[in-house]
């Protein structure tokens, strides 16, 4: 699911950390795919706020953002007990991770950024995106309310910023911080900036 090259670019910039005395082990798998979820969850949210005037007001909003949070109308019992399920496996699992261990590092995305125009990838080096794409390791945290911080890696083959994701258990943003300030640090800002946004 990752790309190779951004892949590389986290493992080198955790062993930053290493370097800096702490150890490092690599976890298998990851948490519950969250992305269903959170786009329903989303959409459900920016239509209980707007549903006064979305109809009335109609061309006043993007064709795409009415078709995305009008499926928060498909919202039912039955997948918001789905919902809660999911998201209870989703806390065990952080809760098992922050048990062993004291900070998660991610890629912050799991590929190049995509134009600004989308769409997202559906596969990456022929590997098909799950359906969180670009969120896959953002959105479990946010829905599972752990700190977490991004802190500039690199770039990748293609000459784009690489994020390194650095997550901590509940309530220990000062940890994050400190992880983060540590880091960059050790690795000031990458003496390489992006080049011109290449063409599609």
């Amino acid at each position: 699911m990752v790309q190779s090259d951004i892949a590389a670019v986290v493992e080198d910039a955790a062993r930053v950390f290493e370097r800096l005395g702490h150890s490092l082990e690599l976890v298998e798998g990851g948490p519950p795919e969250p992305g269903l979820d959170w786009s329903l969850l989303g959409a459900l949210n920016h239509l209980s706020m707007l549903h006064p005037v979305i109809e009335e007001r109609a061309e006043d909003f993007g064709r795409t953002y009415l078709r995305g949070i009008r499926a928060g109308t498909h919202m039912t019992p039955q997948r918001w007990g789905h919902y809660r399920e999911r998201r209870e496996q989703l806390n065990r699992w952080c809760a098992d991770i922050f048990e062993r261990y004291d900070l998660l590092l991610t890629p912050t995305i799991p590929f190049d950024p995509p134009d600004a125009r989308g769409p997202f990838p559906e596969e990456v080096e022929g590997r098909k995106q799950p359906p969180a794409s670009i969120g896959s390791f953002t959105m479990p945290f946010n829905l599972s309310w752990h700190p977490a911080a991004t802190v500039r890696a690199g770039l990748s083959r293609a000459g784009m910023p690489v994020g390194l994701q650095i997550v901590a258990s509940r309530h220990r943003d000062d940890l994050v911080l400190q992880a983060a300030a540590a880091f960059e640090a050790a690795r000031p800002w990458h003496p390489q900036w992006p080049a011109t946004p290449r063409s599609r």
